[in-house]
């Protein structure tokens, strides 16, 4: 059971974050963001086809992030872009990366 089970499992369960402790999460997913410096990592390969069930999860925590804490995440900030603008070649950020 991973993160994302945990997340799916508690849905509608979450507790009510601290206002203060929800700021100051907002405010540095926002700075990295600014800095061109989020860098968002996961364990799956949340691309390929036969991992729906781990992106329908990953969706899930991006809602509740969204949701209770304003941090508006997306699968894009799990992946990177190694090719062009005429030939992207999209990947997700590995875990073991960081």
């Amino acid at each position: 059971m991973g993160l994302g089970d945990v997340v799916v499992a508690s849905v509608g369960q979450v507790p009510e974050p601290e206002p203060a402790v929800q700021d100051d999460a907002k405010r540095l997913f926002d700075q990295a963001r600014k800095r061109d410096a989020l860098l968002c990592v996961s364990d799956d390969d949340l691309l390929a086809p036969y991992h729906k069930y781990v992106r329908d999860n990953h969706e899930a925590l991006c809602r509740i992030l969204k949701r209770d804490w304003s941090i508006d995440l997306s699968l894009k900030d799990f992946c990177s872009n190694s090719g062009d603008d005429a030939d992207p070649l999209y990947s997700v950020n590995p875990l073991g990366c960081v």
